[in-house]
């Protein structure tokens, strides 16, 4: 639910005690409405400013893990602005639903400077704007039209929203801390929506893409059915021949055992015939290569769909982190198609054995995907071979047990392709990615020993099928 502006004074002064005097070392536009500011100091380490349209928020967290922010004007300004900035003072703004964070920065030349953040957490409304020191306007996240009521373009005087006439109450209860809380347990909402923000074109495209294939399908079968209808005419042209003493000059319709064979009283009987000769061999190239094309727009379609749901059931982090090396983020060369190099080729195999869920991969590509993209669950269980390139695999279980482990080792080294020696098995928190395809840092693990494979994991081993998400 949204603060109220009694509501809103409080959470001014709260953060006017906490931020008082702290500087911002990095700004990040998360997502298309959320900005969040990295603090130096002791305390909490984020100011999270939240645009939400039913919600906006602004509370203290701990600073995330490092990550891309998304570009943009708004945000091109907002790092060169506020980037080792002081913060001064936090307050509300005309005891309204405006909270306003007065910061001191050095310009270009080394000089003191004020600057205001104006964060109005109107719902529906809500904006953030930022002044220079003379109250004007450097940006907006919606700067608004010469043609509304209130613009909030660049070097305009900004002047606040109008103040409802409704009375709002002052005597509210209002704890902080539940607040922050609460705005912490939201931020799975900014995640997902960060992922859309981020990758949201490239999934609508290959959504496009595939609905063009499938339009692309019905055309092919409708010229496939049609040239069917007409790889027989090779027969009414013999027909033509052998009853050419039975045919009367200048019909346009001969029947003979129930066959009819219109004729085109233009054309001599042999060039009727010779007409249903070519239209029995267009027919039947146009049929095969109806085939053949429809074949290659099923095969690229079912590439596009297992890409969708690797895409959309990927780790966000992941993604970002792999972006460059699977080339989902890169503008395409003239002439190459737009698509993620996801695919049939990236699934990982899995292996079902008594209610748990084995995953594995059978070379880089495949193991980076699985292990940074696919199953990043920190308390699932990962398994490589001690001391040599080999499978990644993932136990997708919670509490595993030692006898779902020992076979987890001998999975992974059977897809390694070796019979006996060590494995590592590490909760999956503890593993990051290394400098190179396939490669993998683990902090903490244990070592099973695998003295021989049992049957039992040789057999299911060999029945392992590939792995779509979503979809098992």
């Amino acid at each position: 639910m949204a603060l109220k502006a009694a509501e809103i004074r409080l959470l001014g002064e709260a953060l006017g005690e906490r931020l008082g005097g702290r500087r911002i070392l990095r700004v990040s536009l998360y997502g298309e409405r959320a900005l969040f500011l990295d603090l130096q100091g002791k305390g909490e380490g984020r100011l999270a400013l939240v645009l939400d349209n039913q919600e906006p928020r602004a509370y203290l967290a701990d600073p995330l893990p490092r990550f891309k922010g998304v570009e943009g004007h708004f945000a091109d300004i907002m790092r060169k602005e506020l980037t080792n900035a002081r913060i001064l003072s936090v307050s509300s703004l005309n005891e309204d639903r405006i909270l306003v964070f007065s910061l001191r920065v050095t310009n270009a030349v080394f000089k003191e400077e004020r600057r205001s953040l104006v964060f109005e957490m109107i719902p529906r409304q809500a904006n953030l704007v930022l002044l220079g020191e003379d109250g004007r306007i450097l940006v907006s996240h919606r700067p608004g039209t010469l043609q509304e009521e209130r613009p909030l373009l660049r070097g305009m005087q900004y002047v606040p929203p109008r103040k409802p006439e409704t009375c709002l109450p002052n005597d509210v209860d209002f704890d902080v801390e539940s607040y922050f809380d609460h705005c912490l347990g939201l931020e799975e909402d900014l995640r997902k929506r960060r992922k859309k923000d981020m990758f949201g074109s490239l999934i609508k495209g290959v959504e496009r893409k595939i609905r063009q294939l499938e339009r692309k399908e019905e055309r092919l079968e409708e010229d496939r059915r049609k040239a069917l209808e007409h790889s027989g005419d090779g027969m009414l042209g013999e027909l033509i021949y052998t009853y050419w003493d039975e045919i009367p000059e200048g019909t346009t319709l001969f029947q003979k055992d129930g066959v009819e064979i219109p004729l085109d009283p233009r054309k001599s009987l042999s060039q009727n015939a010779e007409s249903f000769y070519r239209r029995a061999k267009k027919a039947k190239e146009t049929a095969r290569y109806s085939e053949r094309f429809l074949e290659e727009a099923r095969k690229e379609k079912e590439e596009l769909a297992l890409a969708l749901a690797q895409l959309e059931a990927s780790d966000e982090a992941g993604l970002e982190a792999m972006a460059k090396e699977l080339g989902i983020l890169a503008a395409p060369r003239p002439g190459r198609k737009e698509r993620p190099a996801l695919g049939s080729a990236t699934l990982p195999y899995l292996v079902s054995y008594k209610g748990a869920s084995y995953l594995f991969g059978k070379n880089a590509r495949q193991n980076d995907c699985l292990t940074f993209l696919y199953c990043t669950a920190r308390n699932h269980l990962w398994f490589h071979v001690m001391g040599d390139s080999g499978s990644h695999l993932i136990l997708k279980k919670d509490g595993a047990s030692e006898e779902e482990k020992a076979f987890a080792a001998e999975l992974v080294l059977l897809a390694s392709k070796k019979e006996e020696g060590d494995v590592m098995c590490a909760f999956r928190k503890a593993v990051t990615k290394g400098s190179v395809p396939g490669e993998a840092k683990v902090r903490e693990f244990e070592t099973i020993h695998v003295k021989r494979i049992s049957p039992e994991a040789r057999e299911a081993f060999e029945g392992a099928t590939r792995w779509i998400p979503n979809r098992s």
